[in-house]
């Protein structure tokens, strides 16, 4: 499929979930059923592009001035797939299996920034009843200190570390024979007793 198709697919998909009130997996499947022709590369490709249309569905249908499926593929074309309003317009040529032409007010909004000034739902893509549980100012919380290596892992300095590592060389191993010997003592004393695992100091 070319890529003028895919987005022709991608509008249908959308409309179709608009239209019956489906989810995404259950349209892009009926959908993938019907256009049997679709290789898994398309399908792909098709599937990205609607679910990149709903996660950004706010800021596009805000810049297009409308929320329709072909606003919302055309837009999402520009804002997450890279393209310039130029070759999204080259795309929507009106040709077999493309879009139709772009009107005047299309290319506008392919061309639209948003605005500081834009609602912060629209901003951050995020629906617009979720407003009120929002904090005004949330901020990502700072990076704990688990999340480095070494000594920062838990918050602990170099030679606490040092001090917390098991003993090496032969008071190591002594120490490790000890608490064995002691540990077979609670289930066989005898055994403890025959001097196989020297006995703990404690």
């Amino acid at each position: 499929m070319t890529p003028a198709a895919r987005a022709s697919a991608a509008i249908e998909i959308l409309a179709d979930m608009e239209a019956r009130k489906r989810p995404a997996a259950e349209a892009l499947k009926d959908w993938g059923t019907s256009h049997r022709f679709a290789g898994s590369g398309d399908r792909a490709a098709i599937g990205n592009l609607v679910f990149d249309c709903l996660r950004n569905r706010a800021s596009a249908a805000f810049a297009m001035g409308e929320g329709s499926p072909r606003a919302l593929v055309l837009r999402t074309l520009v804002s997450q797939w890279q393209m310039t309003p130029e070759q999204v317009a080259n795309l929507a040529d009106g040709s077999r299996h493309a879009p139709q032409p772009l009107s005047e007010a299309e290319l506008a909004g392919l061309k639209a920034t948003l605005p500081a000034t834009a609602p912060a739902h629209v901003r951050g893509d995020f629906p617009e009843m979720a407003r009120a549980r929002i904090r005004p100012g949330l901020r990502r919380p700072p990076r704990r200190a688990g999340c480095g290596l070494g000594a920062a892992r838990s918050g602990r300095s170099q030679g606490e570390h040092a001090e917390s590592r098991p003993r090496q060389g032969a008071e190591g191993a002594a120490a490790l024979r000890a608490r064995a010997g002691a540990a077979l003592a609670l289930r066989d004393p005898r055994r403890a007793r025959s001097g196989a695992f020297p006995q703990s100091a404690s």
